[in-house]
């Protein structure tokens, strides 16, 4: 296995949050020439990523690490490549912050029966959109239950969707801890979103 680079990072935390967002970390670990051209992307949390300074570490093979709060693999270009993120020593003293209202978002959809439909037309990216969708139709399905809803994974064909219809469908509770949906584009599934609740 070899290290093909390490790039560090500082993300700003959004709205009132003490931890870095996954829709940033998303952003960060994909490349941004040919996103389009991203498969198989398999990413997983472990762990709320609470300082705003990291290392993201691309590896040729997988680097069986355990130290990673983020970590996953997916092919870009017809290569694949494995990837963790690491907190440095910042503090939360040291991270700026910017506005984000997930309100937005949640206001641009509609939850029939165990799906949620995205048909604003608000300024936000795809990852946004998913991640904001899940936790909105998760919350709703699952009103009696107390907790915080917890991205804890993603495993997408494809990254990319000009559809104009976003759509999110619970699946699975896997016994109250992990929480499984289907993500479409249209009517192409593109993947799976997990959240937990925590």
């Amino acid at each position: 296995m070899t290290q093909l680079r390490s790039t560090t990072i500082v993300f700003r935390y959004r709205g009132s949050r003490n931890y870095v967002h996954i829709t940033d970390l998303f952003d960060a670990v994909l490349p941004t020439d040919g996103r389009e051209d991203v498969t198989d992307l398999r990413m997983t949390v472990h762990g709320e990523i609470q300082n705003c300074a990291c290392s993201i570490n691309y590896y040729d093979e997988d680097p069986k690490s355990t130290e990673g709060k983020l970590r996953g693999r997916f092919n870009h270009q017809g290569r694949r490549l494995w990837f963790d993120l690491k907190e440095s020593s910042a503090t939360q003293e040291d991270c700026e912050r910017r506005s984000y209202d997930e309100k937005l978002i949640f206001d641009g959809c509609n939850i029939v029966g165990d799906q949620i439909m995205y048909r604003g037309s608000a300024p936000f990216e795809f990852i946004e959109l998913i991640v904001a969708m899940n936790k909105h139709l998760l919350s709703h399905l699952n009103a009696d239950k107390p907790g915080r809803w917890v991205f804890t994974g993603i495993e997408l064909e494809s990254t990319f969707s000009e559809d104009a219809t976003l759509r999110v469908r619970f699946i699975h509770n896997f016994r109250d801890k992990l929480f499984k949906s289907e993500v479409y584009g249209g009517d192409r599934m593109l993947g799976y979103i997990y959240f937990s609740l925590q």
